[in-house]
């Protein structure tokens, strides 16, 4: 019984470690502000591009790099550009970001 027990624990916990990195592999793809972009130093981020390897990139040449994600918040940042972070969620091709001051920032997927 403890055996079974103990599959069923690991089981979960594979399951809930496997839902996490679903976050990140939905960001995978090109965004286009709905309205003004996240406000950053040079302007608004306008469009997203997040690349399977951790790496973003935007319309803004100081604006890319590397990009982390720990549950339901990312983290994008870079050699030039200041780290942000964000809390988001992604709906069908609907990409929601959240900054700590409850600005919400709103990207629809691009089909390429």
């Amino acid at each position: 019984m403890k055996k079974f027990k103990l599959f069923i624990a690991l089981g979960v916990s594979v399951g809930l470690l496997c839902g996490c990195g679903s976050s990140s592999s939905s960001l995978v793809g090109r965004w286009e502000a709905v309205d003004d972009g996240v406000e950053v130093d040079y302007g608004d981020l306008d469009e997203l591009e997040f690349f399977s390897d951790g790496t973003y990139s935007s319309d803004l040449d100081n604006y890319s790099g590397g990009y982390s994600v720990d549950g339901n918040r990312i983290k994008l940042s870079g050699i030039i550009a200041s780290a942000y972070t964000f809390s988001f969620e992604v709906s069908g091709n609907t990409l929601t970001m959240y900054d700590d001051n409850g600005n919400e920032f709103t990207y629809n997927k691009v089909d390429d």
